[in-house]
């Protein structure tokens, strides 16, 4: 668990730009040093989708089950472990880094093709 780096030259993204990008629904983050643009990879949007909501939901399952715990010291612990993953996320994410140029011309490639 490190903060990414950029594929190209090595460069560390900040902590705040990462975290920005993950707010920002997945936004690719561009390289300060080489401008490379770099994307969450799909393994790493689906980590984040299940430790985002397979605990807290594990956790109501079991809350209702068992009764053990009250209300209140559920959406404690719910909002506790929601904070800790938000500010872990940085250091979970995997970005890899793609070409711009590449893609739209492959989708201009895709779209010119004749059948």
């Amino acid at each position: 668990m490190t903060i990414p780096i950029c594929d190209v030259c090595n460069n560390k993204f900040s902590w705040k730009t990462v975290q920005r990008a993950m707010f920002f629904a997945y936004r690719p983050i561009t390289c300060e040093e080489c401008g490379t643009v770099n994307q969450v990879t799909f393994g790493s949007r689906i980590l984040v989708a299940i430790l985002s909501v397979v605990p807290i939901g594990l956790l109501g399952m079991f809350v209702n089950a068992t009764s053990i715990f009250s209300f209140s010291t559920t959406t404690v612990v719910a909002i506790v472990y929601t904070v800790g993953i938000l500010l872990c996320l940085p250091f979970i994410v995997k970005y890899r880094s793609t070409d711009a140029t590449t893609i739209c011309k492959e989708k201009d490639n895709v779209r010119n093709a004749s059948y």
